[in-house]
């Protein structure tokens, strides 16, 4: 978790910042499409590297096309994790008026779920930045807040969890890969807030 915004009333002054910045109520159920996706590619750690792109590059399209955002204007750039940027599993920038770079990190170790949420959070920048929707305060934190309004909360909740990975084949060295801004429970949290507005 990064800062002290573990407490509940900060997360609950967080949920209302994000609903003052933006003209709808929450959007209407995670996207079919992206379910099925999900559902499809159960065993995606075991692809191989041009088969993972290929997953990406569908995650990608079936939530551009939920968000209505034009898939054609996003420069997306696909590569393997590597230890060195760690905690650095995807970025967002804006190329134009309505274009943007986006780099999605993939490796094995990731389930579907962190694969598809890392999408997700990135898409969500991009979404904001074509709607104006701009936050002065935990940029982060926030676009993940906007997650949640937009329906994806199922994706986050699973993508975010903790996963313990090897990373160390010879001594057989764990550690934990955490994704996300918020954790699960402030996810959960936040989640309860944003259904209740």
């Amino acid at each position: 978790m990064v800062g002290d915004f573990q407490w509940q009333e900060n997360l609950k002054t967080l949920c209302e910042y994000v609903a003052s910045k933006i003209w709808f109520n929450r959007c209407s159920a995670l996207p079919h499409s992206l379910v099925a996706i999900v559902k499809k590619h159960r065993n995606y750690g075991r692809y191989f590297s041009f088969k993972k792109k290929r997953v990406i590059r569908k995650i990608a399209k079936s939530v551009c096309k939920y968000l209505k955002l034009n898939f054609n204007y996003i420069n997306l750039e696909i590569d393997r994790y590597s230890d060195r940027f760690t905690g650095y599993l995807g970025s967002f920038r804006a190329n134009s008026v309505v274009g943007a770079d986006i780099y999605v990190s993939y490796s094995s170790q990731f389930s579907i779920y962190r694969q598809a949420a890392v999408i997700v959070h990135e898409l969500t920048h991009y979404f904001a930045y074509l709607n104006d929707i701009a936050f002065e305060v935990e940029t982060e934190k926030c676009t993940d807040v906007l997650s949640l309004f937009l329906g994806f909360y199922p994706i986050l909740c699973n993508g975010y969890a903790i996963e313990t990975c090897g990373s160390d084949k010879l001594f057989g060295e764990k550690k934990s890969m955490i994704a996300g801004y918020l954790s699960d429970e402030e996810l959960r949290y936040c989640y309860t807030v944003i259904s209740a507005m």
